[in-house]
């Protein structure tokens, strides 16, 4: 969950990451966004670092993530539905010009950037 400046961008926001093979859920709702997602365990640092630096990361004014045992919750991730299907993640990241690709992450499944198994 988190806040933007103004309802523009948090909608902006959820749009932009909505598409991303590890989002469950994502919408706005005036300048608030909530988000659900279900990432592999190496992947948690990728929702902390959006808590510790939301402005960064989303363009958010603030974020607080929780990370809820036993939730029943579906991705594309999550129901083995991923694949590469080209150079740029569906949020517009670029993971080869990213500084955390090969070092800290495998990259987007969906693109063929992608280094994981």
């Amino acid at each position: 969950m988190g806040e933007a400046r103004t309802a523009e961008e948090a909608a902006a926001v959820a749009k932009t990451y909505r598409p991303c093979p590890y989002c469950v859920f994502y919408e706005s709702a005036g300048r608030r966004v909530v988000g659900v997602f279900t990432l592999p365990a190496d992947r948690r640092w990728w929702l902390e670092w959006v808590e510790e630096s939301p402005q960064e990361t989303l363009g958010l004014d603030w974020a607080k993530v929780a990370f809820p045992e036993g939730m029943a919750a579906s991705s594309a991730w999550a129901r083995g539905e991923v694949r590469s299907e080209g150079a740029q993640a569906p949020c517009e990241a670029d993971c080869p010009d990213c500084r955390w690709y090969r070092d800290k992450c495998e990259g987007c499944p969906v693109t063929v950037h992608y280094a994981g198994g």
